[in-house]
């Protein structure tokens, strides 16, 4: 199947559901997430094709049924970090970025401690472990399938961050769990 042709049904279908800009945008996406090609590639290339109209048939399927664009592709960007994301984490917020960008501001090149509470994909503690590489981070998920996740996410982006499974809410475990220890910065973003 030629790849202009999944352009125009992109542009012309789901442009009834989407802002046609943002229609456009999930193509490009899905363009360099499944083809590994860039829209000027299809200007100068414009009988390309796909080996998996299958694989396109679906996410379009899903982007009528309104699934994330992050979900379909299994990954996003945060804070210049490449992250992979599922259903059993939350999207990355742009405030989440700001945050990110606060604790930075607050405690630049720091040697200390830090505790992400319900990590998700692990987008804090990555950010702040790429950015403050001196810094001892950790990250705490109810969540197992979250927190394998934020592990990959990690060793994707090559930091190190300490990740552990606990319920937050449960303040006799945590109090436990973290008896004596002291961190310098807590943050927590949930929903």
């Amino acid at each position: 199947m030629e790849i202009r042709q999944l352009k125009a049904q992109f542009e012309t279908q789901l442009s009834a559901l989407y802002d046609p800009e943002e229609a456009r945008r999930f193509f490009e996406l899905l363009l360099e997430a499944y083809e590994s090609k860039k829209r000027i590639d299809l200007v100068l290339t414009p009988d390309l094709t796909t080996m998996q109209p299958e694989r396109w048939q679906a996410a379009f399927e899903a982007l009528r049924r309104f699934v994330p664009i992050q979900y379909i592709i299994g990954a996003t960007y945060f804070y210049d970090l490449h992250l992979e994301v599922t259903p059993a984490t939350l999207i990355p917020r742009p405030e989440t970025e700001e945050l990110v960008a606060w604790i930075l501001h607050d405690l630049p090149n720091t040697t200390g401690t830090i505790l992400d509470i319900g990590t998700g994909s692990g987008c804090i503690p990555i950010a702040i472990a790429k950015n403050c590489p001196q810094a001892s981070v950790t990250a705490i998920d109810i969540a197992a399938d979250a927190l394998a996740v934020a592990q990959r996410n990690a060793q994707r982006n090559a930091v190190n961050v300490h990740f552990i499974q606990e319920n937050a809410l449960d303040t006799d475990a945590m109090e436990v769990r973290f008896k004596a220890q002291f961190f310098d910065c807590s943050v927590s973003n949930p929903p």
